[in-house]
């Protein structure tokens, strides 16, 4: 998570760990819905390419 900007970790935070939907955390940050679900899909993009080449470089050792 650290490798996110701070607002995607807000927006993973929030949906993930506190269990808010996504309108609601547009709502609580005052972004339009769009703007949360495009954090989200970049934040987990993210995630998911770090995990990978994690997973890459651990299993070429």
């Amino acid at each position: 998570m650290a490798r996110l900007t701070p607002e995607q970790r807000e927006v993973l935070v929030l949906h993930y760990f506190v269990g808010l939907t996504l309108p609601e955390v547009a709502r609580l940050l005052g972004k339009h819905e769009r703007a949360v679900y495009s954090l989200q899909a970049r934040a987990i993009a993210a995630l998911r390419r770090h995990l990978t080449s994690e997973m890459t470089t651990k299993s070429d050792e």
